[in-house]
């Protein structure tokens, strides 16, 4: 848990000397996002410089998102930069707005290789300074102390699906109300959320854990690549931003 939270401290120190304007962007490796590899398919050699391409479409993608939209759904096709775009602005975000913590949920199929020790890792890269309540409302005084008890907390519990999510709901709800009351707003993004909500990739306790952390933030951010119809939210109450036409447009 130390070296991780010293891999989280290292990566916002980098941020600060990112020139998200230029036009190709320079990530050294990829932990300057994440604790967990990126997609795979579209970032090769991730222990090595990862360049990105700052296209006018990522550009208009950052300008959307960047005033704190509260929920978006983010579509198009495959193939076209969305998962690249995503990245640059979540990045910025985390450079520009010291109010913000920006929950990136990049690769869902990574995540759920070994869930959900996967996603304690990303709540942590999003708060690693931050210093909330530990297990049974515990108090700390350093971050590393309130990220080591959740981590030896949650560890025990390893082998009980259901006391685990009852943990990983503490933990959010601890996250939650240290947010609330330093005015502090939680922004949850998601790419290929569809992965997320296929009810055979998840079940009972730690399907709640999602579902929970969905519940519990201030704004959303998803991505998806599938048709309308297999998205799990409402298209009334949600801003929709079609991608692809800013990638190609009329």
């Amino acid at each position: 848990c130390k070296e991780l939270l010293e891999q989280a401290s290292k990566a916002q120190a980098y941020l600060r000397d990112i020139d998200f304007t230029s036009s190709v962007v320079v990530l050294q490796k990829s932990s300057c996002a994440s604790p967990l590899c990126l997609q795979k398919d579209r970032f090769a050699n991730q222990d090595s410089k990862i360049l990105i391409i700052n296209t006018i479409a990522a550009k208009e993608l950052f300008d959307k998102l960047s005033p704190g939209l509260d929920d978006v759904v983010i579509t198009g096709q495959a193939g076209i930069g969305k998962t690249y775009a995503l990245l640059l602005t979540v990045l910025r975000l985390r450079k520009l707005n010291p109010r913000g913590r920006y929950i990136y949920l990049h690769n869902p199929s990574e995540i759920l290789k070994r869930f959900p020790k996967n996603l304690f890792q990303e709540l942590l890269y999003a708060f690693p300074n931050d210093i909330f309540q530990g297990p049974e409302e515990k108090a700390f005084d350093t971050a590393e102390k309130v990220w080591n008890e959740w981590y030896e907390a949650i560890k025990k519990q390893a082998s009980n699906e259901e006391t685990m999510g009852c943990l990983f709901r503490q933990l959010i709800n601890a996250i939650g109300s240290y947010s609330e009351s330093n005015k502090i707003r939680i922004y949850l993004i998601i790419d290929q959320s569809e992965v997320f909500e296929d009810p055979n990739k998840l079940s009972g306790d730690y399907r709640s854990i999602i579902e929970h952390l969905k519940e519990n933030v201030d704004k959303r951010w998803y991505c998806y690549t599938e048709s309308e119809e297999k998205r799990h939210v409402d298209p009334k109450s949600w801003e929709s931003y079609d991608y692809e036409k800013a990638f190609a447009p009329e």
